[in-house]
């Protein structure tokens, strides 16, 4: 009996929380492009992956930020999710984010890379080019052809 009790609380959850009220915010703000949805939903992390998307090629590898690049920004900023390789995979496909820590996996394209993913200041000095005005948050070309 508890199983069932559970299932229907999930069930009840999924219906009320995850369904109905993503269904009722759809339907009352219905000029709202699919980016902006996803930028009220997930906050800063989409805002920036809809920057590195539109700033790139779609046939580009872009090296990620280290985790402890990722967690020493702000939590607000909600950039613990650049960690999970899968969703950020996903979220710029067909480009293809590398990240350091897997670059034993990666080798074959980080002779490949063509853009650097900028967090936090961090990544400039994988650049083959100096620049004089540097934003916090970006995506660059490795080199400056």
């Amino acid at each position: 009996m508890k199983v069932t009790t559970k299932k229907f609380q999930a069930y009840t959850w999924m219906w009320d929380t995850l369904l109905h009220k993503n269904y009722s915010y759809i339907g009352q703000n219905p000029n709202l492009t699919f980016e902006q949805k996803q930028e009220m939903k997930l906050g800063f992390y989409a805002k920036y992956l809809n920057h590195v998307k539109n700033n790139t090629e779609e046939d580009a590898i872009i090296l990620m930020p280290p985790d402890s690049t990722l967690s020493s920004t702000e939590p607000q900023l909600n950039l613990k999710y650049l960690k999970d390789r899968r969703r950020t995979t996903y979220f710029l496909y067909p480009r293809k984010p590398v990240y350091r820590k897997s670059y034993q996996y990666d080798k074959n394209l980080l002779a490949q890379l063509t853009h650097v993913a900028i967090v936090d200041y961090q990544g400039y000095q994988e650049l083959d080019y100096k620049l004089r005005d540097k934003h916090r948050f970006t995506v660059l070309p490795i080199t400056n052809k």
